[in-house]
């Protein structure tokens, strides 16, 4: 029995954060300003970070914990992400293909829906959807946000 595909017009908020998505961010690497991996582990006590660059071979290794989340940065190095495009004056940005993905879903949504999670009392604004700017939600500007987002998609699948 085939399950109904999910309806593109409307989004779940499936209440994750910014960090479900900062495992693994693609950054521009400060050797060769082409792309980097920085991969955050999860299980550790203090986190630990390590950069790689496939291109050029620079690597480096963090394990005193991360610096915070916010910006056109990663969260483990302060490194320019990979995925940044200007967008309507502003700086539009993912961590990775996934990330890109989940705003695609949410930004073409014409239904957006949040909702409490049912097991515990977390609280809704902590959601990466809740806390994204205006400008990027606002109907009107929706066109040129996903025109934004298929260039960062773009930018994800080359090498």
């Amino acid at each position: 029995m085939n399950k109904p595909a999910a309806d593109p017009a409307r989004f779940r908020d499936p209440l994750v954060t910014l960090w479900a998505f900062a495992t693994t961010v693609l950054v521009r690497c400060p050797s060769c300003a082409r792309r980097a991996v920085v991969e955050l582990s999860q299980a550790d006590e203090p986190r630990r970070a390590r950069l790689v660059c496939r291109a050029c071979g620079h690597n480096a290794m963090r394990e005193d914990g991360v610096y915070g989340l916010g910006g056109a940065v990663d969260p483990c190095f302060g490194l320019p992400l990979w995925l940044q495009t200007p967008c309507r004056g502003e700086t539009l940005w993912a961590f990775n293909l996934e990330h890109v993905e989940l705003l695609e879903r949410y930004l073409s949504a014409r239904l957006r829906e949040r909702a409490r999670s049912p097991e515990s009392t977390w609280v809704r604004n902590k959601s990466l959807v809740s806390r994204l700017p205006t400008w990027m939600k606002l109907a009107r500007h929706r066109a040129e946000v996903l025109r934004g987002l298929g260039e960062l998609r773009r930018l994800a699948a080359a090498s």
